[in-house]
């Protein structure tokens, strides 16, 4: 079974941070779109579905009827008797009691909402167009109407914000007690707002707010089953866990990528282009490539070393990557956790570093 991604590339206003491929545009253009989406999946005819995912952008900016025409459309092409997750990612701004209730209807059992923060200056710095208690708003009526499993998205180590102002923000979103939360250090993209006016952020204060929130969300019963990722007892993200094993996944829309039987491509991101060429019966994909055994291992190394539990340490990973595994044992990156090799605390603040050994 595959994993389910459709991007939804559209945004009230482009956040300063962001370089995800999306765009403003008039809502007229989103009915093209969803239909260029709807002949894409035609390719993949009954395909079965164990999760889906519908991120951006901001999927929750579509109207009623076209979340409902899209779940629609899904149910309609693929296989969805196992299809047992599925995730919509919403911005608290636009996501209301209707937008809820047609999500409900459609099946949507996992609900991602992006805060990023619980203050409205920050917000206003990161370009953000909700207020906390916009948040509160959304998060309220999502709890009312039945949705309990729910995600808050958070940013942390801006310009300005000290540790006492994200520990607000932190303790904050765990009183709402959601299901998941996912923290991610603010870092400056390039082609984005924060670049182009320099921005500059604290690693060592990042760090420090990062093990700080270790030990607080532990203490408040969520388990970090991923580097930037915590949830209660069985509420991992089943489909971003999916990704960190290496799966298999279907992806659809512009810039959304796909990886069946080590073929990986990716579709072109330019969103006009992307309608064009599905209405035209043109190739879609800017990107793609065949993974051969030594790209492979790299990549189960590389992912499945974000998650806690790490990767089995077999003999095919003493072969290739014997002498360094070593090294990173004595320097306490790498730690043996029974027949598994997982990064130590060290090493999730210098993931990058360890990740850089797989390459």
């Amino acid at each position: 079974m595959y994993g389910l991604y459709v991007h939804i590339p559209f945004c009230r206003r482009k956040c300063h941070y962001c370089d995800f491929v999306s765009q403003t545009t008039a809502d007229e253009f989103h009915a093209s779109y969803l239909a260029a989406l709807s002949r894409e999946m035609q390719n993949y005819g009954a395909q079965p579905l164990s999760t889906a995912f519908i991120g951006g952008g901001t999927p929750s900016i579509l109207s009623v009827r076209h979340i409902d025409e899209l779940f629609h459309h899904i149910r309609q092409v693929f296989n969805c008797t196992h299809l047992a997750e599925i995730t919509f990612e919403a911005n608290p701004e636009s996501l209301d009691d209707a937008k809820l209730r047609v999500l409900k209807k459609a099946g949507v059992n996992r609900l991602s909402i992006g805060a990023q923060s619980f203050s409205d200056n920050e917000l206003s710095f990161l370009g953000r167009i909700h207020t906390a208690d916009d948040f509160k708003r959304a998060y309220n009526a999502a709890q009312r109407l039945g949705f309990a499993n729910c995600s808050i998205d958070l940013i942390y180590g801006l310009p300005g914000q000290d540790i006492s102002s994200w520990q607000n923000t932190l303790k904050k979103a765990a009183a709402y007690a959601p299901q998941h939360l996912s923290l991610y250090p603010l870092v400056v993209e390039p082609d984005t707002e924060f670049a182009r006016k320099a921005v500059h952020v604290d690693e060592d204060l990042q760090a420090e707010m990062y093990e700080w929130s270790i030990d607080f969300l532990a203490g408040e019963g969520y388990e970090q089953y991923e580097i930037s990722n915590w949830s209660k007892s069985g509420y991992r993200c089943s489909h971003n866990f999916m990704y960190w094993q290496n799966g298999e996944y279907i992806g659809l829309g512009a810039a959304a990528a796909s990886h069946v039987n080590d073929r990986r491509w990716k579709n072109t991101g330019d969103i006009g282009a992307y309608v064009h060429a599905v209405q035209s019966g043109q190739s879609i994909i800017a990107e793609e490539e065949t993974l051969d055994g030594a790209q492979r291992l790299a990549e189960d190394m590389i992912l499945k070393l974000r998650c806690r539990a790490g990767i089995v340490h077999t003999p095919t990973i003493d072969k290739h990557y014997g002498s360094k595994i070593e090294s990173l044992l004595r320097d306490n990156l790498l730690e043996r956790c029974g027949e598994n090799l997982r990064l130590t605390r060290r090493g999730i603040l210098l993931a990058n570093q360890v990740m850089r050994e797989f390459v």
